[in-house]
């Protein structure tokens, strides 16, 4: 079976879901993302809108368009905001295969995985970033968790709290709509 081009990925796109460098960071392990509203519905395809800059021809340099993004660099002068981005300069494509609503502090041990972070490393590579599994697995902000579940828990409490506004933010336990989605893959 062909993989199709990314332009007929973005011709098929007429959604896109907008985040943070952050979350952009987690794009290649992310299957998940809630959000407290979307019109994102099961079989639509859509498109991560993140921060970016564009060095080359639209700067008028002699180099070939060039887009970077923040969520690999953080040392570019100007970023664009996310809400700036464009389909042809997207990188990630994506499409729905499920949403459903819960309440946000419904989260599942297993979803949190979904959201982006790789559980199977942290599986693999305990001793790492365990300080004494006896007594904790991790700190953060000097909290201490004695599973692995709960730590991993406080780090996506912290990454929805960065970006969610009372009444939304995990205290609140808004109801939320989960997507579930596959990425998509096109010919390079």
């Amino acid at each position: 079976m062909r993989l199709p081009t990314k332009e007929e990925l973005q011709k098929r796109c007429t959604k896109n879901l907008t985040v943070n460098a952050e979350v952009a960071k987690l794009a290649d392990n992310k299957t998940q993302t809630r959000r407290l509203d979307t019109n994102l519905e099961v079989g639509d395809t859509f498109y991560i809108k993140e921060t970016f800059n564009l060095n080359g021809e639209d700067w008028g340099c002699a180099n070939p368009l060039k887009i970077n993004y923040k969520a690999d660099r953080e040392s570019v002068y100007k970023w664009f905001p996310s809400a700036w981005m464009i389909p042809e300069y997207a990188r990630h494509f994506y499409e729905v295969v499920e949403v459903r609503e819960e309440y946000l502090q419904d989260i599942t041990y297993e979803d949190i995985c979904k959201e982006g972070k790789n559980c199977e490393y942290y599986d693999i590579y305990d001793t790492g970033w365990m300080k004494n599994k006896a007594t904790f697995y991790g700190d953060i902000n000097n909290k201490k968790f004695k599973s692995k579940a709960e730590w991993m828990l406080q780090w996506w409490v912290d990454l929805w709290n960065s970006t969610a506004k009372a009444p939304y933010r995990w205290k609140d336990n808004p109801r939320v709509k989960v997507i579930t989605y596959k990425e998509l893959e096109y010919q390079k």
